[in-house]
């Protein structure tokens, strides 16, 4: 029995990985923090931070194999807590992992910025416009020169969404409800999204497939921001957005309130994060995903769409 030891175990995708990985027969190490818990069949917890080498050195030891996800994903956290635990936790798990075992990094195609050819791929120069993207640019960078003694394999995500992935995306189906969406721009550039259970295959293949070190593109099915609002629309029962803002005017918009939001001392769904995501025309080229690790999205991204949109009217009491 292959031992995996799974950092950020408890998170979205880690829970669901590690319940995937349980039914395949592996033995799972569950890195959490104090906070978290998962539990299954041939699951271990290990508590710790992977800040703290002890802990994480523990955890690793004699391991088959590490699937790094924990990380901060807010742009908006302190710069230095950002860095440090994505860059410096990187870099403190890849010491840690041992000899010649298969390292599965989660990275993401945020590394790309927001000025990108028509199709990107793994070849695309990495040009990062936020620090969440610069951060997880320099600890893929970090993997890949742990190649000399790792099986690296970096998996590039899209933007994740599907069940439990609340943040942004219910925003924007209650503004959708209250006929208060905007297309930012002329909603005909791409989104790059992934659903997480395409994302768990995907690195479930990465850990059986036996591949060089090197980075993959981890992309669902590519739709327009109007093609997706459209969708989340039908889903409502209400009217798709028919108005637009212009691109510069959202990202003022949005550093305004970023700014205000800071000084408040509370979260905001409406940053410059998430208006670089939904006005950015990102498409990718996934065939090398799908040539070297026989991995393809599965999910359409329709179903994907309704099966939030369900979870959201479910949650927000209007389920009908």
């Amino acid at each position: 029995m292959k031992t995996v030891l799974v950092t950020g175990a408890a998170g979205r995708i880690g829970s669901l990985l590690c319940a995937t990985l349980s039914r395949k027969g592996y033995a799972i190490r569950a890195f959490v923090q104090k906070e978290g818990s998962v539990s299954g069949k041939n699951v271990t917890e290990f508590e710790g931070d992977i800040l703290d080498v002890g802990s994480i050195k523990a955890a690793a030891k004699e391991v088959d194999a590490v699937v790094h996800l924990a990380a901060i994903i807010d742009s908006s956290a302190p710069k230095n807590i950002l860095f440090d635990v994505n860059v410096q936790g990187t870099k403190n798990v890849l010491a840690a992992a041992p000899n010649k075992c298969k390292f599965v990094y989660a990275s993401s195609v945020s590394i790309y910025g927001r000025s990108l050819p028509p199709i990107a791929n793994e070849n695309t120069p990495a040009k990062p416009s936020t620090l969440y993207g610069t951060s997880k640019y320099l600890a893929e960078a970090a993997a890949l020169c742990a190649a000399d003694r790792l099986q690296i394999a970096s998996l590039q995500l899209g933007v994740v969404y599907g069940k439990g992935f609340e943040e942004g995306y219910f925003a924007v189906f209650k503004r959708l409800q209250k006929g208060k969406m905007k297309i930012i721009g002329d909603g005909e550039n791409k989104i790059p999204f992934v659903h997480v259970q395409d994302v768990v295959d995907a690195i479930v293949l990465a850990l059986e497939r036996k591949t060089p070190s090197k980075i993959y593109l981890i992309v669902g099915e590519q739709k327009t921001q109007k093609e997706l609002l459209e969708m989340a629309a039908k889903e409502l029962g209400v009217q798709p957005p028919n108005a637009h803002i212009a691109k510069d005017t959202a990202y003022t918009l949005a550093k305004v309130n970023d700014f205000f939001s800071k000084i408040a001392g509370k979260k905001t769904s409406l940053n410059f994060d998430a208006i670089e995501m939904v006005s950015s025309h990102r498409a990718f080229d996934t065939s090398r995903a799908q040539k070297e690790l026989g991995w393809k999205a599965k999910v359409k991204l329709r179903d994907g769409v309704r099966e939030m949109v369900r979870e959201y009217l479910l949650k927000s009491g209007k389920s009908g």
